[in-house]
């Protein structure tokens, strides 16, 4: 398994697994919109406050994390937030899950990012694994988001 920075190019695998996502979360309600969601991932993918890691297995996407880089009001912290991690449930382990955050610190490296912050339920693991993966990672638990420090 590997991970490298998702492109307009992955866009129907992205699409796929996204979807997949959203419906595992209970997500799709009765006013889910396709093309609205479809103009959604093709944003994610290109918006350059958005940054997308792919986890692939046999160059197969198993995996992604979508992350926001945001400015917080009027402090102008840069703050990175979570806002989806998610792989397939055939390598949905602590193992997957810590190969997309290494990804995501390499990434991060790159920016003066203070604060990473991660909704709880943005990790789909049982909660024993999740409290691990997190804890190992040096998040710390604020309310049911999980922070870290860099």
């Amino acid at each position: 398994m590997y991970t490298r920075d998702l492109t307009h190019k992955d866009h129907q695998e992205f699409y796929t697994l996204a979807y997949k996502s959203f419906v595992e979360r209970n997500d799709i309600t009765i006013d889910f919109d396709k093309t609205r969601f479809n103009n959604i991932v093709k944003n994610t993918l290109v918006h350059e406050s958005h940054k997308t890691i792919g986890l692939f297995d046999n160059d197969i996407l198993i995996g992604f994390a979508v992350i926001m880089l945001e400015n917080v009001p009027f402090s102008g912290e840069l703050v990175a937030v979570f806002d989806l991690v998610h792989t397939d449930v055939a390598h949905r382990t602590v193992d997957s899950y810590q190969l997309i955050m290494n990804a995501v610190w390499a990434m991060l490296s790159n920016h003066k990012i203070k604060r990473i912050a991660l909704n709880a339920k943005n990790i789909l693991l049982e909660d024993d694994l999740k409290k691990i993966l997190l804890r190992q990672n040096n998040f710390y638990e604020t309310s049911v988001n999980w922070e870290k420090l860099l």
